[in-house]
């Protein structure tokens, strides 16, 4: 009897030791730079963070910028330097691997010709392989009006970095009133690639009847 009690209590010490094992963390890097908009040429000491939060770092003299052991997971990349507007990027870091990023800072004073502030942001991004062995990335965004009129008509740029080389979307949209924002989301066909970033390469706005 007694040896029947300390067998069924082996048992139980075991299946509570199995059923409270915890997974390893796993780790990865980003690394990126960031470039004027209009001219490509690298913005130097460009503050850069990210969300969820890791260390916050300074890119360097040439604007490039590296962040080392952050957990596996979606950040989004947030670069700001004086004189420019921020810009922001969403990467997929996975163990061992280094995701990559560049992101494009405007003039803080470049307006359009009708004098309207039109910016948007990737808030996220999910990869999916359907059946057929092809695959597909969706994306989540926002576009801003910061300026002080109405948005008849926008546009954004995307361009999706995966293990297979850049794929681009454009996507429109119209009516933003001053102040507002606007979610939306896309799915993107990427023929077998993993999407590795999701960034917005530029957007175009206009508040009257012509084009932009």
């Amino acid at each position: 009897m007694r040896v029947s009690a300390v067998a069924a209590l082996a048992v139980l010490v075991l299946a509570g030791c199995k059923d409270g094992l915890v997974e390893p963390e796993r780790f990865g890097s980003i690394q990126g730079s960031v470039v004027a908009f209009d001219t490509g040429a690298p913005v130097a000491r460009a503050g850069i963070t990210t969300s969820p939060a890791s260390d916050a770092i300074t890119a360097g003299d040439d604007g490039t910028f590296v962040v080392d052991d952050v957990l596996a997971g979606t950040y989004t990349i947030t670069a700001t330097r004086s004189g420019y507007s921020p810009s922001t990027a969403t990467v997929s870091v996975r163990d061992g691997r280094t995701a990559q990023a560049t992101l494009f800072l405007r003039d803080a004073d470049d307006e359009d010709a009708a004098g309207t502030r039109f910016g948007a942001e990737v808030l996220g991004f999910t990869n999916e392989v359907s059946a057929s062995d092809s695959s597909f990335v969706t994306v989540e965004y926002r576009a801003i009006n910061n300026g002080e009129e109405a948005v008849a008509r926008y546009e954004v740029y995307f361009r999706i970095d995966t293990d297979r080389g850049p794929f681009y979307q454009e996507i429109r949209g119209t009516d933003l009133g001053a102040g507002e924002r606007d979610l939306g989301t896309f799915r993107k066909r990427l023929i077998g690639a993993t999407a590795e970033a999701v960034i917005i390469e530029g957007t175009v706005a206009g508040t009257g009847g012509g084009g932009t």
